[in-house]
Formats: structure tokens, sequence, C-alpha cells
């Protein structure tokens, strides 16, 4: 008996991390209320349209942490009459909970709603819909009280470890502490698109990691700018005149004609000698010009 205690106990004190997150969310989402001065700024900040931060505050903090609570515990499949069976989710606890009734008919209306609504193509984003819309017409608190007194939708839906299967039971200070999380939302307005995080673009999962920059050039552009740089390199220093082309049997450890390794070998060769070959100017050299007058004046008779 002790010992089934203490596992209940523990159990219990891991419940309450979720129960924790919904309370963070729930502070968030009051502090963004209170900037209001008046009725009127409070509705407007209550409104995605007006206030997108209050669409953005919503689906990333009280909607997450609300999708984890109805998640915990919950089977992994269910049986289904045409499949044989189907995966659970927080979106199928949605569909099994919305019954016809006059206490649940509003429930249903808005579960037909977000049901029609095309661009919702994941159980996640209905879901998530699911709950701004009862934000909206204030059934938050309604919608977990009443799935958590449906006793026989919770043995079918959840294991006996779930929150609410503990709620239900021998936990029932768990139920009690969700309802009192979620009362200040009813007394809020909102006004929150069903489709804001469709129109938002906003990501269900955690944001991905940035690409890998891309590899250093290849070797074979490098090979063809240094091409393209001997290529001008050795016309700008030859001018436009053209060396005549050796016979290739002659000096076959010569590089191959017109590669980039023997036009900057032709460059540096006719840099370093100094020739005049391929310059349509003569280079100045000291003495040559008294050197020609006497030659001149020696041909006079």
């Amino acid at each position: 008996m002790a010992e089934a205690q203490s596992g209940t106990g523990q159990l219990q004190e891991q419940k309450k991390g979720l129960l924790i997150a919904v309370s963070a969310s729930v502070d968030k989402i009051i502090s963004h209320f209170g900037a209001a001065r008046n009725l009127v700024q409070k509705a407007q900040l209550g409104d995605s349209r007006l206030s997108p931060d209050v669409g953005h505050l919503v689906l990333t903090t009280l909607c997450p942490a609300l999708h984890a609570l109805v998640a915990d515990g919950l089977k992994p499949f269910r049986k289904d009459l045409i499949t044989g069976q189907r995966r659970s989710s927080p979106w199928s606890v949605v569909e099994a909970s919305v019954k016809p009734g006059s206490s649940t008919r509003s429930l249903g209306t808005l579960y037909s709603q977000v049901s029609r609504l095309a661009p919702l193509s994941s159980s996640r984003s209905r879901f998530h819909a699911f709950i701004l819309g009862l934000l909206n017409t204030k059934q938050l608190e309604l919608w977990f009280s009443s799935l958590q007194e449906d006793a026989g939708l919770l043995s079918l839906l959840y294991l006996p470890t779930g929150f609410f299967s503990l709620a239900r039971g021998g936990c029932p200070s768990l139920s009690t502490e969700l309802l009192l999380l979620l009362q200040p939302l009813s007394v809020l307005t909102f006004h929150l698109d069903l489709l804001f995080e469709h129109h938002h673009h906003l990501p269900l999962g955690p944001p991905q990691a940035p690409a890998p920059p891309g590899p250093p050039p290849a070797l074979q552009q490098t090979m063809q700018a240094m091409l393209h740089f001997g290529g001008r390199l050795a016309q700008s220093l030859r001018g436009t005149s053209k060396e005549a082309a050796s016979d290739p049997s002659d000096s076959p450890n010569l590089p191959t004609p017109g590669s980039w390794w023997e036009q900057l070998t032709q460059a540096s060769r006719v840099y370093a000698s100094g020739g005049t070959e391929g310059f349509p100017l003569s280079r100045w050299a000291p003495g040559r010009h008294g050197t020609a007058a006497q030659e001149g004046a020696q041909e006079r008779p």
C-alpha cells in the first residue's frame, strides 16, 4: 500500500511539470493584456488582426503546453471501424470528446468549423485552431471540464499513467489545479483568427539548423583563372607580334603549345632577356645616340 502511494506521488510530481508550463503561458497572456488602459484597448489587444502579438503568444506558449498535456499518457492507437485502428493524437481526443448534446452543441459547432478549414492539413494545426476557437467562445475551461468528467472516454483513450487518468482517479487535485489555471482566460476577450498559424507560416516543430556553407571554389575554376591571367600577361609583354612556332619533335620536354605554362614561360623569357623582339619600340640604352652620330660622321666624305 505504501509503495503504491509512493508511486502515485511520484507520478503526480511528474505531472506538475505539465501544469507549470500551462501556468507560465497563462501568465504571459495575462501580462500581454495588462498593457491596456481601458476596455477598448483590451479588446484590441485580444484581436489577432489588430495585435498579431497575441496570436503569436497563444500559438507559441499556450497551445504547445495544452498539446503536451492532452497528449500525456495517450494510447498510441485507437480502434476504428474502417481501418481497424488509428494513430491517436490530441486532435483525435477532440473528435472523440465532441458528442451531440445540449451542453456541448457549441463545441460540436466549433469542431465542424475547424474540420472544414482546408489549409489545416495536420492534426496538430487543427488542434491549435480548436484551442483558438475555445478562447474566442470562452469555452476552454468548459471543454477540459467535460473531458475530465467522461470516465469511459478517458479509459478508452488514455493509459492509467496519463494526466487525465490520474486526475480522474487518485490525483483529483491535478484536475482542480488545471481548471483554476485556465479560469483567468475566460474573462478575457479574444478574436483570434483560426488560420493565424497558416497565414503567418509559424513552424510546428523546432527551428531547423542553417545549411552549412558551400565548398571552396573548384580546382578547375582556379586553373581557368590562371590560364586567363597567363594569356593576358603574355599578350601585354609580347605586343601584337607573334613568335614563330617551333617543331614539337625538336624539343620534346617543352610545355604543350598554347598552355598557360607555355605562355608564362615565353613571357618571362622575353622580359628577362631584354630583347626587342616582339616590341614595336626599340629599347633605350645609354650612349646609343652618340655611337650612331660617330658612324654617320665617318660615312660623310
